[in-house]
């Protein structure tokens, strides 16, 4: 859910965070490594920003990037097929 501070304020009784800290990192597995670049794609477009870079281990892709608020996203796709034994 995207909202405001002032609505976000409505559910919680502690400070919102400031975006200058790490509280949480979500990570969310996508369906494959071309949907690891849509979604960061559509998220740089609408105002994040790249943290790191991204990473391709082969079996495991990811990219990251922070929201408008500072927390931080990681869009993943791992293929157990090509984890070698």
């Amino acid at each position: 859910m995207l909202i405001t501070h002032e609505m976000f304020s409505t559910f919680t009784n502690r400070p919102i965070s400031d975006g200058t800290t790490t509280q949480v990192l979500t990570a969310i597995e996508v369906e494959s490594r071309e949907q690891v670049d849509i979604v960061i794609k559509l998220a740089l477009e609408n105002g994040a920003k790249r943290y790191r870079e991204s990473v391709d281990h082969g079996w495991m892709y990811y990219d990251c990037f922070a929201d408008l608020d500072g927390h931080q996203w990681k869009i993943m796709f791992t293929d157990p097929n090509q984890i070698q034994q």
